[in-house]
């Protein structure tokens, strides 16, 4: 199973922010996600909210502040004083940082019209690591697939029914991603019929958790890694998606 830290190792360090992708490496995640949202000046930045209140000494929607304005927010004091001066993170410099590794990023979009930006990114880096965009808006997939054919999905969903899985296959979607505790046997049963791997999230319930990971779920999206990698060491567990040899592993100049 592939352990993804969700926006980093939320549980030990500020979401979205380079503490917590490194601390969820250095926990065993086998890569991380994040989320990505657009500056007033086009700049594609690594940020979950609508508006920056929650995890920044700032006020107001991300989308009306500039580059230069989001990069002097502290995002990391909210979190524990430790991380005071703790700072957003664009995109680019996050695969600057870590496209080079053997790891997986799972890349969720959060804002509309940014896939062309985004796939010129990622194509634009020298890379090794593993990459998925994901979304649970399906037009940001559509629109993403008709920029880049090559491009690894993951859609995102509340459940995993004969609807979901018809609109990851719309998309040609790799990946369909639903909420953990909902996974059933018969869920699984439909998924793999559709050759799609699972990638579960609200994994934090430890209920939750373990019963994806019961059911043969690919991978999952975890705040605290370290509690699934101990999981899985006392109860199996592999490292690799089914049909990982295929996986886009563009690499380009540098």
């Amino acid at each position: 199973m592939i352990i993804l830290a969700h926006r980093g190792a939320s549980g030990h360090a500020p979401e979205n922010t380079l503490s917590a992708f490194y601390r969820g490496l250095d926990l065993g995640a086998h890569g991380v996600e994040f989320d990505l949202r657009r500056s007033s000046d086009g700049e594609i930045v690594v940020f979950h909210d609508l508006t920056v209140d929650r995890t920044t000494d700032g006020h107001g929607p991300l989308a009306e502040y500039t580059w230069p304005e989001l990069r002097h927010l502290d995002a990391g004091s909210w979190f524990s004083p430790r991380f005071a001066g703790e700072r957003i993170v664009r995109f680019v410099d996050l695969l600057y940082a870590f496209g080079g590794r053997q790891i997986h990023l799972a890349v969720e979009l959060k804002a509309n019209h940014i896939e062309e930006d985004v796939w010129a990114m990622i194509t634009e880096t020298s890379r090794h690591a593993t990459i998925t965009v994901t979304s649970f808006d399906l037009t940001n997939l559509k629109r993403m697939r008709e920029v880049s054919s090559e491009v690894r999905l993951g859609y995102l969903t509340k459940t995993l029914d004969e609807r979901t899985v018809a609109q990851a296959r719309s998309v040609s979607a790799e990946q369909i991603c639903p909420d953990a505790s909902a996974l059933s046997v018969e869920q699984m049963q439909m998924a793999r019929h559709a050759a799609l791997e699972v990638r579960c999230w609200n994994s934090r319930p430890v209920g939750a958790m373990q019963n994806a990971a019961a059911l043969g779920a690919d991978g999952m999206t975890v705040d605290f890694p370290d509690r699934l990698v101990d999981y899985l060491a006392t109860h199996g567990g592999s490292g690799e998606w089914p049909g990982h040899e295929a996986a886009l592993t563009v690499q380009t100049r540098g």
